[in-house]
C-alpha cells in the first residue's frame, strides 16, 4: 500500500523523535559531563574522562548534586594538585568535599563559585589556592561563569542557569562520542587523565622528566598568561571593564568572614623557573605588591569583622621544593619529582601543602622546614627580603638552568615589547629574537 506524502512526513518525524530520544536517553544515563548524576555505577560511568569538555559547566552542575560543605578553589594547579580526600580532613571536618579548581581561573571566577556554592549548601570550609596569574585583570578570563551559577553577582537568583548548555549535552555528536569514551575509560590503572567524583583531576603525566618541557611552559606563560593578547600587559585593574582583582578578593574574604566560613589561603608554588620568568618579565615588583596587598586586605577585613585574620601561607619562591633540579636529558619520572612541568605541581606536592594548611602530620611524608611561610603584616617584609636573598643564591648555583630560561623566554618577551608594552623596557634581556615554540 502506497503511503501518502503526509504519512511519509509523519513517519519521518516519528523516526527522528525516536532517534533523538534514544540518543538523549543514552547520554543522560552515561552522563559524560557529570551534569545529571542520576546513574553512578563503578566500572560504567563513575570516572569522567570527558568532564573537562566544559569544566565550568560540569563543576557548577556537580555542586548542585554533591552539595559540598568544603571546597577547593583555584586554577588548574589546584584542580590537579589538591586532593579533596587528603587525610588531613578528619572526622570533624565537613564530609562532603569537592575540588572546584578550574584552569586559568581569575579571582572573579573564584568569587562567583563561592557565591554559587553557598547558594546550594552553606559552606563550612574553603581552601583558596591562589596564583599571581589569577589577578591579571587585563586577562579577563572568567570563562562565562555568570551563565552557569545560581545567583547573579548581586546575589539574586538565576533559575535558568541550570538549563544553560544542556541541549548539546543531550543530543550532540560530541556528547555521543564522550559517552562512549566514558564507558571505555573506566579503569583507573589504564587511563592517564580523568576526573574523580570529588572533582579532582587525576593525571599520570608524561612518564618522563625533561627540562625542555619546563622551558616550553615558561615561554607559553609570557605569550598568553602574563601578557595575553590583545592588551599584552599585566595589571591588577582593567579600565575597560572597571574590574579590580583585589576588589573581588576582598569580596570573597568578606563573605567568608560574614558567613562564618573557615577559609585557609595558600599561595601556590610553581617551579623556580617561573619565579625567574616573573623577574625577567619585569613583574617582580608587582609580584611582591600582590602578596603585600593580600595580607593587608585580609587583616583589614578581619578587623572590620572583629575577628582573627585568616591564615595565609606562602609556598612560592625559592625553597627545597621549588628549586628542584630538572635534568636536561629525558629521565624516567618518579615520586622524587615534585612537578609535572614548571607550572603544575604533582599531588604529592599538594599533599605537603595540605599537610601544612590542615596541620596534619604523616611520619612517611615530612614537610620541608622551608616549605610554607605564614604571612602577616609583621612577617611579610622579612619574608620578601629572604626570597630575594634565596633568589640570588639560586642564580649562583643554577646558572645553566637560568640561562636556559632566559633563552626560552627571550623571543616571546621581545614580541611583547614590539606589541607596545613599555613596562618591559628595563627587562634584563638582549633584544634578539630567538623564540622557542611549544
Amino acid at each position: 500500500m502506497k503511503l501518502s506524502n503526509s504519512a511519509y512526513i509523519r513517519n519521518f518525524l516519528l523516526s527522528t523523535l525516536i532517534f533523538v530520544g534514544v540518543v538523549a536517553s543514552f547520554n543522560f544515563i552515561v552522563d559524560p559531563y557529570g551534569l545529571f548524576r542520576v546513574v553512578d555505577i563503578e566500572g560504567f560511568n563513575r570516572l569522567k574522562p570527558e568532564f573537562n569538555r566544559n569544566l565550568i559547566h560540569s563543576k557548577t552542575a556537580a555542586v548542585r548534586y554533591v552539595k559540598p560543605e568544603s571546597i577547593i578553589l583555584g586554577t588548574s594547579r589546584a584542580n590537579q594538585g589538591y586532593d579533596p580526600d587528603h587525610p588531613g580532613w578528619d572526622d570533624e571536618s565537613p564530609a562532603s568535599r569537592f575540588n572546584l579548581g578550574t584552569p586559568a581561573a581569575n579571582i572573579y571566577r573564584m568569587h562567583r563559585l563561592v557565591q554559587h556554592s553557598q547558594s546550594v549548601q552553606p559552606l563550612k570550609q574553603i581552601i583558596l589556592a591562589l596564583d599571581f596569574l589569577s589577578f591579571n585583570a587585563a586577562r579577563g578570563n572568567d570563562g562565562g561563569i555568570d551563565n552557569y551559577v545560581n545567583v547573579s553577582s548581586q546575589g539574586q537568583p538565576q533559575p535558568l542557569a541550570q538549563l544553560h548548555g544542556l541541549i548539546p549535552a543531550f543530543i550532540s555528536f560530541d556528547a555521543i562520542a564522550s559517552s562512549f569514551k566514558t564507558i571505555q575509560d573506566q579503569d583507573l590503572n589504564q587511563t592517564s587523565v580523568t576526573y574523580l567524583p570529588n572533582g579532582f583531576h587525576y593525571k599520570v603525566g608524561r612518564g618522563t622528566q625533561r627540562r625542555v618541557h619546563y622551558l616550553n611552559n615558561c615561554a607559553r606563560f609570557v605569550r598568553s598568561v602574563y601578557f595575553p593578547p590583545p592588551q599584552r600587559r599585566y595589571s591588577f585593574y582593567d579600565e575597560s571593564s572597571d574590574r579590580s582583582s583585589f576588589r573581588y578578593f576582598q569580596k570573597l574574604v568578606a563573605k567568608s568572614y560574614r558567613d562564618g566560613i573557615d577559609l585557609k589561603i595558600a599561595l601556590n608554588p610553581p617551579h623556580a623557573y617561573m619565579m625567574e620568568v616573573i623577574a625577567k618579565s619585569n613583574l617582580w615588583d608587582k609580584f611582591e605588591t600582590w602578596k603585600r596587598t593580600l595580607v593587608e586586605i585580609n587583616e583589614e577585613t578581619a578587623a572590620r569583622f572583629e575577628t582573627d585574620p585568616y591564615p595565609i601561607w606562602d609556598f612560592s619562591g625559592y625553597n627545597s621544593v621549588t628549586t628542584q633540579f630538572i635534568p636536561e636529558e629525558r629521565t624516567p619520572d618518579t615520586d622524587e619529582f615534585f612537578y609535572f612541568e614548571s607550572s603544575h605541581f604533582k599531588p604529592l606536592t599538594g599533599d605537603l601543602i595540605l599537610d601544612r594548611l590542615l596541620d596534619y602530620h604523616d611520619p612517611q611524608r615530612i614537610i620541608p622546614d622551608d616549605f610554607g611561610v605564614r604571612l602577616t603584616s609583621a612577617s611579610i617584609e622579612p619574608h620578601l627580603a629572604q626570597i630575594r636573598v634565596d633568589q640570588a643564591a639560586y642564580r649562583q648555583t643554577h646558572a645553566e638552568e637560568i640561562q636556559d630560561v632566559e633563552e626560552a623566554i627571550r623571543g616571546p618577551l621581545n614580541r611583547v615589547r614590539r606589541a607596545g608594552n613599555h613596562e618591559l623596557a628595563e627587562a634584563d634581556l638582549r633584544e634578539d629574537d630567538s623564540p622557542m615554540e611549544d
